[in-house]
């Protein structure tokens, strides 16, 4: 609901805006009435299971099904943002941004006080097709790829997409990591920040 408002606030455009809600686990009808109050749709997606359901983070078990948006393709792109982030700036040139010849725009993560030369999926940009998404569910089940199945859909995206990624900028995906870790670099970089993401603690 605070995610939504946000996006309003904060966008010019008039978004289309969905919640994805696997079957068989079905958003609660009162939670549900509220969220559609905030103005989003009840997308509801079929489950996409990790390849190793026991070895990957209990809370990271349901993030495969994150490929089903490579599977709508009635729209031209898609943004994607976890539901614990918030927009604090404006998102718009989200939908213009050139992706070329890469896959997917994102931003770099942080761990332990220290820049990665991995991404992180909790904001990223896509153009659906559905020949990424059959690419994505037969290397998900490819024995022969090798990922860090504890992160689920970011582990395997990161092995995929090597050097096929657009950086957007940590502005669109302002990790809470940073601020706890790398507080300089946060206060430099606050006054740009259009989108927050809260890795760590959960905003009340």
């Amino acid at each position: 609901i605070k995610l939504g408002s946000s996006i309003r606030r904060h966008s010019s455009n008039n978004f289309d805006m969905f919640v994805m809600e696997l079957a068989g686990k079905e958003i609660k009808t009162e939670v549900r009435a509220k969220i559609e109050r905030a103005g989003w749709k009840i997308c509801t997606v079929d489950r996409i299971a990790p390849r190793d359901e026991k070895g990957t983070f209990p809370r990271f078990r349901d993030q495969f099904s994150k490929f089903q948006l490579w599977n709508m393709t009635e729209f031209e792109r898609i943004i994607y943002m976890d539901s614990d982030t918030l927009v604090v700036g404006d998102i718009d040139p989200l939908l213009t941004i050139d992706l070329g010849e890469k896959n997917i725009a994102v931003t770099r993560d942080i761990s332990a006080g220290k820049w990665l030369p991995t991404f992180n999926m909790g904001v990223f940009v896509i153009k659906p097709s559905f020949q990424e998404f059959k690419y994505l569910l037969e290397r998900k089940s490819d024995p022969k790829i090798s990922f860090n199945t504890a992160m689920a859909e970011q582990g395997l995206l990161n092995v995929l997409y090597a050097n096929k990624w657009v950086d957007f900028g940590f502005v669109y995906n302002a990790n809470l990591a940073a601020y706890v870790q790398k507080r300089k670099f946060w206060n430099s970089q606050y006054s740009n920040v259009r989108v927050i993401h809260y890795t760590m603690n959960k905003p009340c």
